[in-house]
């Protein structure tokens, strides 16, 4: 993630600037997904380094964190307890996962789309999220509750920092937790 300045000719960012957050799809890099508080811009990275909007939208409540699935297919967002899957170009939700538990502060989809990787702002865990099947599981180990988690790029891994107290960074063998 980084913070980027996005200029759109989309209506309602003509000749404004928004500040936000942009991420590239795993295993499309001519995808990207741009995230503001009040909107979700799906990308798409010409052959000429054109950036062309393929959709806009406002996820319909307040959306902590947003991503593309690996392949780019879907954006997911999180909402509320809910992770919510969006084919945007069925315009559709796909699928809902109730994480049975508010507050989620951010996430990460392992590039095999086996996994999601949560962090709360009010919890020492991580909670592991299978792709598939939406069950959960809360890993423990952290003394400070974790901001960031990420998966290594051969999805081997799982790092998770906090940095209340000190920063602490943990490495957890994702095969070791399935």
């Amino acid at each position: 993630e980084c913070d980027v300045m996005l200029q759109s000719a989309k209506p309602h960012q003509v000749n404004e600037s928004h500040s936000g957050v942009l991420k590239q799809a795993a295993l499309d890099p001519s995808l990207l997904l741009y995230r503001n508080d009040q909107i979700i811009d799906v990308i798409e990275v010409q052959e000429d380094g054109r950036l062309s909007v393929l959709l806009t939208f406002v996820p319909p409540k307040q959306c902590f964190d947003a991503d593309l699935t690996p392949c780019g297919t879907q954006v997911v967002y999180l909402v509320s307890s809910s992770l919510v899957f969006f084919d945007f170009r069925a315009i559709e939700i796909t699928r809902t996962i109730d994480l049975h538990k508010p507050c989620f502060r951010s996430f990460q989809i392992s590039r095999d789309a086996v996994f999601i990787a949560l962090t709360t702002p009010s919890s020492n865990t991580i909670t592991l999220c299978d792709f598939d099947y939406g069950t959960l599981q809360d890993i423990d180990g952290h003394t400070g509750t974790p901001t960031v988690c990420f998966f290594t790029y051969d999805c081997r891994n799982l790092y998770s920092v906090s940095t209340e107290g000190g920063t602490e960074i943990h490495k957890w063998s994702v095969k070791q937790l399935e």
